[in-house]
């Protein structure tokens, strides 16, 4: 069994300079993890994707970013076994702090510890990069600066400590 904490993330400022021909948007943005975390359990399992977790807001199917990064590293080295994952989750759903991708790159680095895998980090970054455009920033789990959709990372100093208040509205985004 392989527990990890997965941090929440803020933004500390975000440009939308244009709409890319793929439908994404090219940005700029400052990551910053903050001390907001999921928690997650991966265990072996005999075969297949299992995820549970105690947000009943979250869908915990086989569209939830867990199962799908599960899946991608499973499929990527034929795995016979499978994995099953739990998730306490602490980031609420839909407040733009990145629970889903940050419980994506744990995944995708807990699975791979997990089963042994031998994914490498610019893999696995590639890997992250499919699921979602901060999964790499989360995988990272340093402030940068972000670019193209987010997952072009240059590593930053960000704010070295202090207090932030993260309030969350019955509104998601």
């Amino acid at each position: 069994m392989i527990k990890a904490l997965a941090a929440a993330k803020i933004n500390l400022y975000l440009d939308v300079i244009r709409r890319r021909e793929d439908g994404y948007h090219d940005i700029e943005t400052l990551y910053q993890p903050v001390s907001l975390f999921d928690e997650l359990t991966f265990e072996i399992a005999s075969r297949g994707v299992s995820v549970e977790g105690d947000d009943p807001a979250v869908p915990w199917n086989e569209e939830n970013l867990c199962h799908r990064a599960a899946r991608l590293v499973l499929d990527s080295r034929s795995a016979s076994a499978g994995v099953r994952i739990t998730c306490r989750k602490r980031i609420p759903a839909g407040a733009g702090l990145g629970g889903g991708s940050t419980d994506a790159a744990a995944t995708l680095l807990g699975v791979n510890r997990l089963l042994d895998a031998g994914l490498g980090r610019e893999e696995l970054l590639e890997l992250g990069s499919r699921l979602g455009s901060d999964v790499p920033f989360f995988m990272n789990g340093k402030p940068a600066i972000g670019r193209g959709r987010g997952e072009i990372l240059e590593n930053v100093e960000g704010i070295p400590g202090g207090w932030i208040l993260i309030v969350k509205p019955h509104l998601s985004i």
